[in-house]
């Protein structure tokens, strides 16, 4: 493929990657002559025997107006007077580098000397810059605002725009996983697009900007400087329509993004694309993620979130449990139960079960419930089946704040609430009755049988004496 083939791909490419949608502003409606130029890609990061390379791109809504001439950079040495004088040079235009004697070259970047970067621009169809022409140089190692350019019309030259002492090669870290929190990705219709996200301190990456953008191609970004590529801007959100989210990160010096780079946003991890450029390179380590498409796909709710509502929702978990409540609530709430460890301070107190309730929104966000009592229905576990009296116990900071009267009914134990949280069974038993005594037939009475055999005794003996007594008289008669 001839070289100027692969220049306008390219350009067409990393239009489309970095300015996240196509620009179709017209170019008799610009000026050369006040535009805010914005070149991107630039890379100034080289290490010890590394070859320069062309990467610079247009991202601006001027791009049609004007070409990226030539990368250029110097190898600087410093001569007797004291002055930093140029002894070799590399063209991205190769007819220009192609002129150059071979000693004159710079054919890859060496330990120890200072090199110069600058670029040309050159404007096409008649178009000139102007004195209020400003330019944004960006990318890998490079970001220089208002650039100070050498203007003749039809070109514009940034001289100076970095300079480097390369290194010896280092190995860049692999990031793992970028991470996003805190960020808007639900909307009401009518709703303004808000842009809240936040990564972690002392990440090894840089957020760029957000993104929303729907099918027909209007978009808006949380980077002003971007929402120039959009003819339409996205200013409300509207019923029926799907928006697509999009990301763009840099990584943070020293550190690279790899296709193996998980997406996590608000704590849950979603698949994403990235932009066509990285998708059909052979290259497996990004300085920077142009775009990013997460698996997120929005569409605004009612504007009247509570207007579809019901009082009663079932868990989907493990644990069979219900809530009613007493005023409606957005139906597509769902209800999150948990079992979680007991700890000794609990178990010490015969709390025998605990749960962790919560009620979530359609992205898993804990939504909080006020004022509005709720009556809560848990299935009984079956080693807690069969016990005299249930009680459960709010339980806050592994501590009981409030014990709440419970019944068991068709097997679910029931209580009333106005607030969720963790909380306790209490299962007890009513204490045992001691040990009655033995049946008596079993267990005889010895007490009773030795009285009885005395009186008998007794008896006998007045009789026999009595007969005695009688036997006497009858001999003296």
């Amino acid at each position: 493929m001839k070289r100027s083939k692969i220049f306008i791909v390219a350009v067409v490419m990393f239009l489309v990657t970095m300015c996240m949608a196509p620009i179709t502003v017209f170019a008799d409606d610009l000026d050369l002559s006040n535009a805010n130029i914005a070149i991107e890609g630039v890379k100034a990061d080289y290490n010890v025997g590394d070859k320069p390379k062309a990467t610079a791109y247009k991202c601006d809504p001027w791009y049609e107006l004007y070409d990226i001439e030539y990368e250029y950079w110097e190898e600087m040495e410093t001569n007797e007077d004291g002055e930093d004088v140029p002894v070799k040079f590399w063209y991205s235009d190769e007819t220009k580098n192609n002129a150059l004697a071979q000693d004159k070259k710079i054919t890859s970047f060496e330990e120890g000397k200072t090199y110069m970067y600058s670029i040309s621009l050159k404007a096409k169809d008649g178009n000139k810059f102007g004195d209020k022409t400003t330019v944004r140089v960006s990318g890998s190692g490079v970001s220089v605002e208002n650039a100070k350019a050498v203007l003749n019309n039809t070109t514009l030259f940034i001289p100076a725009i970095k300079t480097i002492k390369p290194t010896k090669t280092v190995e860049l870290k692999k990031i793992d996983a970028i991470e996003l929190n805190n960020a808007t990705i639900s909307f009401n219709v009518g709703d303004k697009p808000v842009f809240t996200g936040k990564t972690p301190d002392n990440a090894p990456y840089i957020y760029q900007f957000e993104c929303w953008q729907d099918k027909n191609g209007a978009g808006i970004t949380s980077a002003e400087f971007f929402n120039k590529g959009y003819e339409n801007q996205i200013t409300a959100f509207e019923s029926g329509k799907e928006y697509k989210y999009i990301l763009y990160f840099k990584s943070a010096e020293g550190y690279t993004f790899t296709r193996d780079t998980k997406l996590k946003i608000n704590g849950k991890y979603y698949n994403y694309t990235v932009s066509d450029w990285e998708e059909e390179t052979n290259v497996n380590e990004f300085q920077t993620t142009w775009r990013m498409y997460p698996d997120l796909i929005m569409t605004p709710t009612s504007s009247e979130p509570f207007k579809d509502t019901i009082k009663e929702i079932k868990s989907t978990d493990a644990i069979n449990a219900r809530i009613v409540f007493e005023k409606e609530v957005n139906k597509n709430y769902k209800l999150d139960i948990k079992q979680i460890e007991i700890i000794k301070n609990l178990s010490d107190k015969n709390v025998k079960y605990v749960v962790d309730i919560n009620i979530l929104d359609n992205n898993n966000q804990i939504v909080k419930i006020s004022n509005n009592k709720m009556k809560i229905r848990i299935v009984l576990p079956e080693d807690l089946k069969g016990f005299d009296k249930y009680e459960v116990v709010y339980i806050l900071d592994d501590e009981i704040k409030e014990t709440i009267p419970a019944t068991v009914e068709d097997g679910y134990i029931v209580f009333e609430t106005s607030h969720l949280s963790q909380y306790g069974i209490v299962a007890t038993n009513v204490e045992e009755k001691t040990e009655q005594v033995k049946n008596e037939t079993n267990n005889p009475k010895t007490g009773d049988n030795i009285t009885t055999s005395v009186i008998l005794f007794v008896a006998s003996i007045s009789t026999i004496g009595t007969l005695i007594v009688i036997n006497r008289k009858k001999v003296r008669e």
